[in-house]
């Protein structure tokens, strides 16, 4: 789940850039500012009030400009998320080898199955990791089902279901191997 603060790469550049030009803008403002509306420029002569709120308003334009370097080298120097399909690109997955699964649902998320049986079972895939099946078999007569908490994989089960029987995806070797129109 992504929080409002995982913002893409461009959205980080330009809220740094608009982050610099108001920066800006606000010194030579506090520099310039009052010529424009008449004024001297130059408060008068004042006994300056005691505490740290008056240093700090006093200080307004070195403590706006420690604020938006700060905010900006969080925003081009911040830690970069991880790839959010790097368990799907890079999968570090957990070897099953030479097993017999009859009759129970089977957890696939971030396991290879190899050379392994699957009699009559339910594949529960959540989608939170990659997996791969090498050289397993099914046994004639046998079911296999796919199960999902995950809406998203269901979604994308019905769909490829619907494409099989609609005779526009062909299956072969656990890949697609075409799409072709329905003749």
């Amino acid at each position: 789940m992504l929080s409002m603060f995982d913002l893409s790469e461009h959205q980080l550049a330009t809220i740094s850039t608009w982050a610099e030009v108001a920066i800006l803008a606000f010194m030579v403002w506090e520099k310039y500012g009052p010529h424009f509306l008449g004024g001297a420029g130059q408060l008068t002569a004042q006994q300056p009030a005691a505490g740290i709120w008056w240093a700090l308003w006093a200080n307004r334009t070195l403590m706006v400009a420690i604020a938006g370097m700060g905010i900006m080298v969080w925003l081009n120097l911040r830690v970069p998320l991880p790839n959010e399909f790097g368990e799907f690109t890079n999968p570090q997955l957990v070897q099953v080898t030479n097993e017999t699964f009859r009759n129970r649902t089977v957890d696939i998320d971030g396991i290879e199955f190899i050379d392994c049986i699957f009699d009559n079972v339910t594949l529960r895939f959540q989608g939170k990791r990659g997996f791969r099946f090498t050289n397993i078999r099914i046994p004639k007569g046998s079911s296999v089902m796919v199960a999902s908490t995950n809406p998203i994989v269901m979604q994308t089960g019905m769909l490829l279901s619907s494409l099989e029987k609609a005779g526009a995806v062909r299956f072969g070797d656990g890949f697609y191997r075409e799409i072709e129109p329905p003749k």
